[in-house]
């Protein structure tokens, strides 16, 4: 574009800033930053938003602080910019406070506003400031949608608090409210216990009747819950049904048979991955290769290795644990 003369304009910038913020290059970002100084765009509230957007992805939030501070203009889609910014860097109090400068300055906040706000805290753990600003989300005339409830279940999660995650998923339909995608994909990690399965096989259902098994992050994430919890069968099955086989597909799969020792398998799947590669329909993710079990092989035969303090048990190839990872109740991995 240079090359050829032509200038940069309002409508491109942000287009740019998105790219630069997903790709996460920092060096090119403050790069579009001069270019948006120097072209006059800093009135601009979607160029400045964007700006924001890049720095707080960046991790950056003194930055996008700054940006925030140094735009003359009282715009909605900024402040929700940079509340956003605060709450996905972990400083949801810091966000609390802009929406209640926004009040001052006679911005009404909106959904948008007060779901990040709930995310923020969600993340944080912090279940009593999630209620107040529920609370306060409400008094607002605001009611929580399916994000809302993702968000406080997505905090749970993250926290650990499975149990929580199932209430607030029942609350959530109680409110009339369906799951969608990110709702499914977010609580399925809680049913990655074999107490929890049980909830994690009703989700499923409930996945293959709305039709949301097809997307591919819900159907690795069923991959992922089936293989911790060690039903290989059903895994397999899930993997084979899947028409558009990805990179998460297939680590997925690929995972699911090393932490369970079944190299044989894993060798396979790693040819049909291979295949994939070199047709240049995935880019392989493994750096270091998948972690298997050294003594599997073909003849072996599958002895069962019980974790009492765990509550927790697996096929492993030999008796040996020393290379065995284990599923912990306070953990999110096997």
């Amino acid at each position: 574009m240079n090359k050829e003369g032509l200038k940069l304009d309002a409508f491109i910038v942000p287009s740019l800033l998105k790219a630069t913020r997903n790709l996460i290059d920092q060096e090119f970002g403050k790069v579009m930053h001069c270019l948006v100084l120097k072209c006059s765009f800093e009135s601009d509230a979607f160029i400045v938003s964007s700006l924001i957007d890049m720095y707080s992805k960046f991790g950056e939030v003194e930055n996008a602080r700054k940006v925030f501070d140094d735009f003359a203009g009282q715009d909605l889609v900024v402040f929700n910019a940079m509340v956003s910014g605060f709450a996905n860097n972990s400083q949801a109090d810091e966000a609390l406070s802009l929406v209640q400068d926004m009040k001052l300055v006679g911005i009404k906040a909106d959904i948008i506003t007060w779901n990040a706000l709930i995310a923020g805290f969600s993340h944080m753990g912090n279940e009593e400031k999630v209620s107040e600003t529920l609370e306060m989300m409400c008094l607002d005339g605001h009611k929580p949608d399916v994000v809302t409830w993702t968000s406080v279940i997505s905090g749970l999660v993250h926290n650990f608090q499975y149990e929580k995650a199932f209430d607030a998923f029942k609350q959530m339909l109680a409110h009339g409210l369906y799951p969608n995608s990110a709702t499914i994909t977010t609580l399925l990690p809680a049913c990655t216990t074999l107490a929890n399965v049980k909830h994690g096989k009703e989700i499923h259902g409930y996945s293959v009747v709305t039709g949301l098994e097809d997307h591919g992050f819900v159907r690795s994430a069923l991959l992922d819950m089936y293989g911790k919890c060690g039903f290989i069968s059903e895994a397999m099955i899930l993997f084979r049904k899947t028409p558009k086989k990805t990179t998460v597909t297939f680590n997925s799969m690929i995972f699911c048979y090393a932490n369970h020792g079944l190299v044989s398998s894993l060798s396979r799947k790693g040819k049909d991955k291979d295949t994939f590669i070199r047709k240049g329909q995935i880019q392989p993710s493994f750096p270091h290769g998948p972690r298997g079990c050294a003594c599997a092989g073909p003849s072996t035969q599958l002895k069962k290795v019980v974790f009492p303090n765990f509550k927790f048990s697996l096929l492993c190839p030999c008796a040996d644990t020393s290379h065995v990872s284990i599923y912990h109740p306070d953990s999110d991995q096997i």
